[in-house]
């Protein structure tokens, strides 16, 4: 068919035409590439080596230029017609019947009511915008559940919709009320048609602007840039409809652009790092190449077979390199030859000096988001916790404490049951935070079991969850700042306090006191003021939370019975500020969100900084052996009794971390181990290695540079991965 014919049928009948459809593709394969090469331009702001950001270019352009593949051809097959009408008055319509009307109607007599109405539908946008962004930040912080925030906001958006309508119409007639008591509005004669549609159009995004800088974390947090972008791509291929149309060519070549961008996918995802950056420091190709793997994994075992190989056994989801190995069942589930589940090494349980006297009080205090290097004890550069630095030298500290995951949840449940995240049995694990399994006992029920009364004053909404689990033995278990965001630790030391009384008069005790203000959303202090940026606020908060924090200690040091008390002080993970992506938390295994402070302080100890990795989970064996209790044979971690009374940790001790709760979904895994940091996703089969002593910011990634600790480490997380399952419902 000649182009007229193509171009007839394209403007008048609106039907499908092939000739037309190939020439739709190109155009839209040239925005596509075009938004595909800015995100990549984007990613070059990110730490990562020359090659993988070379690399992650054809992975990008193949993703971006796939999508557009699936965009035009869903509108060839579904909704031809209306595509090409949009197409149709995205130009000329716009360009010349709304422009040939304003010139036409400039001198109206109608020029009042569309003064009103513009101001008016503006004034509507622009609270329905910013308003909508407030529900949608609201329901993100104060609901758990997908279903019931996609229910409540949709009821929400629609009461608001009318709610805007009803405004926009009273506003209306005020104004035409107000234009016809000053006379005719002579002076705005230009207000028509094209220019109230411009004014909407600019309303809704002054509004969407102004929404999005106020509400700037969510909008980070919900991954708005990330749909954003493939909107936009779509609008800008449908507002040069007619441009594709005339001057694209049409050849049948276009017919292999599908091969071309799954060829460029392939190509950029053989290496492992550029995978790597395009799935944690892209906002749209990072989903893309997401849809990639999963559709490449034919069984649905979580190991892909395009755009990389990875899965040993593509046709049987229970055998992958990442399976739960089932020990003795006549299977290799892991395909590393052996039906034999591994075994970690940890050091035996043994009470390091014989208990004498009675068991003594423990009292826990833990920051949330606070990490080890904003400590002043550990040189940090502001004195952000002076209490706890007067205290830090006569205590043990640990500058190489790691949490076992980034998020509250995650890494609170393992500390509680003293074995990583995903060693724990869960249940509802769709659900945040899901169930502690009916057999795990967390340290609450043990050291009740064991005689103690068990106490958890914490602040947090996560805490609230009834059903979660970690307050189980616990006889209180209370979150004391309800729905306060500023100023919480106030309430905390209240509460401490108030439990500290209760305690007292039922020794032996364990109490578990929660921060929770270095906690995004930082807020400002002025005294001390560090600055305005956000990580001078964030010191700002440890500071204020140290300051508080002190009047519970000073209450530990007045009316004790003379039982000999234990002073524990860490946080459950930290907090990122951009060293690596976006995210502040709960996504990534760095060592900036992990790495936490450890100080303990309490009679008989040997004070002293300890710089060998431990894990903060040790704390679930070193809490039960100091109250003389047998540590739970099923703990993964190493009790730091010894190590608190002047042994060395052990020289080969491994740390292990998981992590599972990235957008989009993957499952890391990591080992510290020394000065080495391991850290597998197996999810996209990438690994990264760092010296977290000579790189303590983790930007220099070692893998490939010949280390022999590299093999070693890798054979460790292998085995590591087959003792923990992420459960499917959480892993999908």
């Amino acid at each position: 068919m000649s182009d007229g014919g193509g171009e007839a049928q394209g403007d008048d009948s609106g039907r499908f035409d092939g000739s037309e459809w190939a020439r739709q593709l190109a155009g839209a394969t040239l925005v596509a590439c075009a938004f595909g090469l800015v995100e990549w331009g984007l990613s070059w702001g990110e730490q990562a080596p020359a090659g993988a950001r070379a690399m992650a270019a054809p992975i990008m352009l193949g993703a971006w230029a796939a999508m557009a593949w699936a965009w035009t051809t869903l509108a060839a097959v579904a909704v031809w017609p209306w595509f090409r009408h949009a197409q149709r008055l995205a130009l000329r319509r716009a360009a010349t019947q709304l422009l040939s009307r304003w010139w036409a109607e400039r001198h109206g007599p109608v020029d009042r009511g569309r003064l009103a109405t513009m101001i008016s539908t503006m004034a509507a946008v622009a609270l329905f915008v910013v308003a909508s962004v407030a529900i949608l930040a609201y329901l993100v912080e104060h609901r758990h559940g997908a279903v019931l925030i996609a229910v409540t906001g949709v009821a929400l958006q629609v009461a608001l919709a009318l709610a805007c309508i009803v405004l926009a119409l009273v506003l209306r007639l005020v104004l035409l009320a107000v234009m016809a008591r000053v006379g005719p509005v002579r002076a705005l004669r230009f207000v028509n048609a094209p220019s109230l549609a411009t004014a909407v159009c600019v309303a809704m995004v002054v509004a969407l602007a102004a929404g999005g800088w106020v509400f700037r974390e969510v909008m980070v947090a919900t991954d708005v840039l990330s749909g954003l972008a493939p909107l936009l791509a779509v609008m800008l291929h449908i507002g040069l409809g007619d441009v594709f149309h005339r001057r694209m060519p049409d050849g049948r070549w276009v017919l292999s652009q599908p091969v071309f961008a799954l060829a460029l996918l392939v190509a950029g995802s053989s290496a492992t790092q550029a995978r790597a950056l395009v799935l944690q420091h892209t906002d749209t190709s990072k989903y893309l190449l997401a849809a990639a793997i999963a559709a490449g994994d034919l069984d649905g075992d979580g190991a892909t077979n395009f755009p990389f190989w990875s899965d040993c056994a593509p046709l049987d989801r229970e055998v992958h390199p990442y399976a739960f190995e089932v020990d003795g069942n006549g299977r290799d589930e892991n395909c590393d030859g052996e039906d034999a589940a591994a075994q970690l090494s940890r050091e035996p349980w043994r009470a390091y000096r014989k208990p004498s006297g009675p068991q003594p009080n423990l009292v826990l205090v833990t920051f949330d988001a606070a990490r080890a290097d904003h400590f002043s004890f550990f040189g940090y550069r502001r004195p952000t916790a002076p209490g706890l630095a007067a205290l830090a030298p006569s205590a043990v500290t640990f500058d190489n404490a790691f949490s076992q995951d980034s998020g509250t949840g995650p890494s609170l449940w393992s500390m509680m049951v003293g074995k990583t995240p995903f060693q724990t049995t869960l249940e509802e694990a769709h659900r945040f935070p899901p169930k502690l399994g009916a057999a795990e006992r967390p340290l609450g029920q043990v050291l009740r079991e064991g005689g103690y009364y068990a106490e958890g004053v914490l602040c947090g909404r996560v805490f609230a969850k009834k059903d979660w689990g970690i307050g189980r033995g616990f006889e209180r278990f209370d979150n004391v700042c309800g729905k306060q965001t500023r100023k919480m630790a106030p309430a905390v030391t209240r509460g401490a306090i108030a439990a500290l009384k209760r305690a007292r008069k039922r020794e032996p005790y364990f109490l578990w006191v929660h921060y929770y203000d270095p906690h995004a959303p930082y807020n400002s202090h002025r005294k001390p003021s560090f600055g305005d940026r956000p990580i001078d606020n964030y010191d700002e908060e440890i500071r204020y939370a140290d300051r508080h924090l002190q009047r519970f200690r000073d209450a530990l040091g007045k009316g004790g019975s003379g039982r000999p008390e234990f002073f524990f002080f860490s946080a459950d993970h930290g907090e990122n500020f951009g060293g690596h992506g976006k995210d502040p938390h709960a996504r990534t295994l760095y060592r900036e969100v992990t790495n936490v402070p450890l100080l303990v302080a309490g009679p008989g100890l040997t004070p002293r900084l300890v710089s060998r990795p431990v894990a903060l989970g040790d704390l679930f064996p070193t809490l039960v052996e100091l109250a003389q209790l047998q540590v739970p044979a099923d703990s993964t971690m190493t009790s730091l009794v010894p190590v608190l009374y002047g042994e060395d940790p052990a020289p080969g001790r491994m740390v292990f971390q998981e992590n599972s709760y990235s957008r989009p979904r993957r499952d890391a895994k990591a080992v510290i181990a020394g000065r080495y940091h391991y850290i597998l996703d197996t999810s996209n089969d990438s690994s990264e290695l760092y010296d977290h002593v000579a790189d303590p910011q983790e930007r220099r990634n070692l893998i490939g540079t010949g280390l022999e600790v590299e093999a070693s480490l890798h054979d460790a997380l292998l085995r590591f991965v087959s003792t923990t399952r992420v459960p499917e419902e959480l892993s999908k």
